[in-house]
């Protein structure tokens, strides 16, 4: 820790430097200057000192000196664990319990199933939303908020535990699917996350955007490139940027922000479901368009020579990217998963892209007539994440005539993923409830 005094950086807990006496007593001056000049009294016996890095002889000597009690991680900061080292299950104990005592079974004895519902909605699922918009939560906080929400539901009115008959995933899914709309905490969490995503790509201003450039994003893409584990949040946004993949759509321009094989830059869907062979022996797989085509010339090797049927491949290939011309302008992206091409499904007249921080609104509609095939390797990597649970049984009676049909030219259904139409539902149904909360 450095400390800068007239625009001079003091040597009092420089990186490589031992703190001693004389630099925590500078410290301890400089905190009764502030006290001094700004009226607030600070209270020593309330606060704490955090050591990393250093033993614990160390730390209590601070300690002492500067009055204060020596603590330990993980400690809580704005109602969130903070900790240097990876966040457990446990760690997220004061939040659980939170849920818990909100949700006690015994609270909705005299309510009806619809008002237990309502409340789970409405209050319990709203108690960790500040905590999964930022952090990645593990399946075991997730499974104890599942946990103490099932209880309440399904043994409000009973004083003694019952087995629950109906998976809790099930009763997740939106009521046109069958289920009771209630809010999936797995999938919350993910397009929460997510959010932040598209805010960067959209070019929004603030501390937070200013932080995340400034550190993590210097000459560097969040999607093309490949980041070092840093921050909890930063992390998290990593594993989950898949996700943002999967319904991102780019347009490319100077070609650094979008990679050749992965990324679905071409109306016919990326490259790596039409090229599968040509993918498996490419020398650089992730590489960016830019990196491919310096100076107008076409730079993609392999790692052998290639077979008959990869020759007929290759021509196809050499065909479908004769037209692409790299200029100057950044590359953009828009989100296909809703008609306007934006996160929040607004009806405006036309795709929201973003390019270099900018939003161009075009007068044009996007017509999306291309296809997405991932292979079986992201799907599985996807479901690992524990983002959607196993399919409830289809039910046995017919629709009722006022139930609402899915329009067959939505995004969802000309994005022919591997999904089922029942995940695809989902995964709209979270990003509207996201979208509502102005996340």
């Amino acid at each position: 820790m450095a400390i800068t005094i007239n625009g001079e950086v003091g040597n009092f807990f420089r990186n490589g430097h031992e703190p001693d006496g004389l630099a925590t007593a500078y410290l301890k001056y400089i905190l009764l200057c502030f006290e001094n000049m700004s009226g607030l009294r600070i209270n020593f016996r309330k606060s704490e000192v955090m050591l990393v890095g250093g033993d614990v002889a160390e730390g209590t000597r601070i300690a002492n000196m500067l009055n204060c009690k020596r603590g330990t991680f993980p400690f809580t900061y704005l109602g969130l664990p903070v900790s240097d080292r990876a966040l457990l299950a446990s760690d997220w104990g004061p939040l659980t319990n939170k849920v818990a005592k909100r949700a006690d079974p015994w609270m909705g004895k005299l309510m009806s199933s619809a008002a237990r519902m309502t409340l789970i909605n409405s209050c319990v699922s709203s108690l960790p939303l500040h905590a999964t918009a930022v952090c990645l939560l593990g399946e075991g906080t997730h499974g104890l908020l599942d946990k103490v929400r099932s209880r309440f539901y399904c043994e409000a009115n009973e004083t003694k535990r019952k087995y629950h008959w109906v998976r809790w995933s099930a009763m997740c899914k939106p009521k046109c699917l069958g289920g009771l709309g209630i809010v999936d905490t797995r999938i919350m969490n993910v397009c929460l996350l997510t959010k932040w995503i598209w805010r960067l790509y959209a070019g929004e201003q603030g501390l937070w955007a200013d932080i995340l450039r400034a550190n993590y994003l210097v000459d560097k893409d969040l999607l093309a490139d490949k980041h070092m584990p840093r921050s909890q949040f930063w992390n998290a946004i990593q594993k989950i940027k898949h996700v943002f993949c999967m319904g991102a759509r780019h347009v490319v321009h100077n070609g650094r922000a979008t990679r050749f094989w992965v990324d679905w830059w071409h109306e016919k869907g990326p490259l790596k479901d039409q090229f599968p062979g040509l993918l498996a022996i490419a020398t650089e797989p992730l590489a960016i368009v830019a990196m491919l085509f310096r100076d107008n010339e076409c730079r993609i090797t392999f790692c052998r020579e290639l077979s008959f049927g990869e020759r007929v491949e290759w021509d196809s290939l050499s065909r479908l990217v004769n037209a692409l011309h790299l200029s100057e302008t950044h590359d953009s992206i828009s989100w296909s998963l809703e008609p306007g091409g934006s996160s929040r499904g607004g009806k405006g007249d036309g795709s929201r892209h973003i390019a270099g921080g900018v939003n161009l609104n075009h007068d044009h509609h996007d017509e999306n007539d291309g296809t997405q095939d991932f292979d079986e390797e992201d799907e599985q990597t996807y479901l690992d994440q524990d983002v959607y649970e196993e399919e409830a049984p289809e039910p046995t009676q017919a629709p009722s005539k006022g139930k609402k049909k899915r329009k067959k030219n939505s995004p969802l259904a000309e994005l022919r993923i591997k999904w089922t139409d029942k995940e695809e539902e989902c995964l709209a149904e979270a990003w509207k409830t996201v979208s509502m909360n102005g996340m």
